[in-house]
């Protein structure tokens, strides 16, 4: 955490450079090469698109003060929180977890702003939108129903390892596969 640190000193010190068209955040990080990370520390400049035929005026610094500087396009959702902030934060919260993106504390923006309490909110938000609900068992029919399920399936099945001596498992399959010929023979007729 202590490189985060000094790189984000680093990005304060400098953030009129990187303030370029299209960059959306600036935060400390590692290179990326080949689509993996590695142990090289960097700022990490995110941008709306790369482009390879910018103008020079344009173009990012390859390094600052010796530290590389690493460009990575935007995910939709890192644009949407750039470009309004309000529904990310709407839409973050309800997000599926695999959505989630990690929270980088020294993340910034164009105006210097840290974007880690953006964040706490969208947390904090994502938490009031899942209820929990309490659990209750199911009674009466629907109890019976699973537990006569429960009980034919657990019959029917040998424990893994275990010889099938009756040859249950092979019946069973074999009627499944005859029902399934009469009727694929009579769906096609």
């Amino acid at each position: 955490m202590e490189f985060a640190r000094s790189i984000d000193q680093i990005i304060t010190r400098h953030l009129d450079e990187l303030k370029k068209r299209g960059v959306l955040s600036v935060r400390p990080g590692y290179q990326v090469a080949g689509g993996w990370p590695t142990k090289k520390p960097a700022i990490v400049v995110i941008v709306n698109r790369k482009h390879d035929d910018l103008a020079p005026q344009d173009r990012l610094p390859e390094t600052i003060e010796g530290v590389g500087v690493d460009v990575r396009e935007a995910t939709p959702l890192q644009r949407l929180r750039a470009t309004n902030p309000t529904l990310y934060m709407g839409v973050a919260a309800a997000a599926r977890p695999e959505l989630e993106r990690p929270v980088f504390p020294f993340e910034r923006d164009l105006t210097g702003q840290l974007l880690a309490p953006l964040s706490a909110t969208v947390e904090s938000m994502r938490r009031a939108v899942k209820q929990q609900l309490p659990y209750v068992p199911a009674g009466g029919r629907f109890a019976e129903a699973r537990d006569r399920h429960n009980d034919h399936h657990m019959s029917r099945q040998p424990r893994r390892g275990m010889a099938d001596p009756e040859g249950v498992l092979r019946r069973d399959n074999q009627d499944a596969h005859g029902r399934y010929v009469r009727f694929y023979r009579h769906a096609h007729r």
